[in-house]
């Protein structure tokens, strides 16, 4: 199972630098990006530079990027819920270490670095105005890789892998670290089946606690809402029971 957990070699060290740019703020890995330019989250300035793929899959939305030799995914963050309808992509705040995508971007920098399955940072960026704040985030595409969900549309997985799934989890959580949103679409098993988490927005460390089980309980709920109304989704309790025996679940 060792061999289907992702993060084991992650390459050279992050460096920060943070910039000013386009009226906002940059923190960025400038061992990845030399120089940020000015129009970097602008869609139209990227197609203009041939730099823009094709949109992600998600209820987030956001793009692939090709730079260089790299691919990366560009992720603007909105609202959800009610507060959408008033205030889409505005969040209240000033200072720069508490907005979403520079703490996303810490801690996927931190986990990153100790070798933790997730994607590696590039650039948060942040332009503020009023009290409010719009935000972005790139980070490497994981590639070739799935969601969870797309896969099991598909076909059943092994039991190993999900006994992988549950390890990956466990490890996560032995280290503390929560994740808000922890469901079927941001669980990504590349062509060998290794596992990524990815969309850490709102995460980070927590003390011990109910939180743990929690987290799990909703990864179920959200593999349980697809399979009611996927036309096929392979999933059902035996399936979720390997999941718990790779977690090791003591409840």
């Amino acid at each position: 199972m060792q061999r289907l957990l992702g993060g084991a070699d992650n390459g050279s060290n992050i460096v920060p630098r943070i910039e000013k740019l386009d009226g906002g703020y940059i923190l960025y890995d400038s061992s990845l990006l030399a120089k940020p330019f000015s129009g970097l989250f602008n869609a139209a300035t990227l197609a203009e530079r041939a730099l823009l793929m094709e949109p992600t899959v998600g209820r987030g939305g956001g793009y692939f990027l090709r730079f260089g030799s790299q691919e990366w995914v560009w992720r603007h963050y909105r609202r959800g819920g009610v507060m959408a309808r008033v205030f889409e992509d505005e969040f209240a705040g000033w200072r720069l270490e508490h907005t979403r995508s520079w703490k996303e971007w810490r801690l996927l920098a931190d986990l990153y670095g100790r070798s933790f399955p997730v994607p590696r940072p590039v650039a948060a960026f942040v332009s503020r105005k009023f009290g409010y704040y719009r935000c972005d985030l790139i980070t490497q595409r994981i590639a070739p890789a799935q969601n969870l969900s797309a896969l099991l549309e598909k076909s059943p997985l092994s039991t190993e892998v999900w006994a992988a799934i549950g390890a990956c989890v466990r490890r996560f959580h032995d280290a503390g670290i929560y994740h808000a949103d922890l469901n079927a679409n941001n669980v990504l098993l590349d062509d060998k089946m290794r596992v990524y988490l990815i969309d850490f927005d709102r995460s980070g460390p927590r003390r011990g606690g109910i939180w743990q089980r929690k987290n799990i309980d909703r990864f179920q709920r959200s593999l349980r809402k697809i399979a009611k109304f996927a036309p096929s989704f392979y999933f059902d309790d035996d399936a979720f029971r390997y999941f718990l025996a790779g977690y090791g679940a003591d409840f």
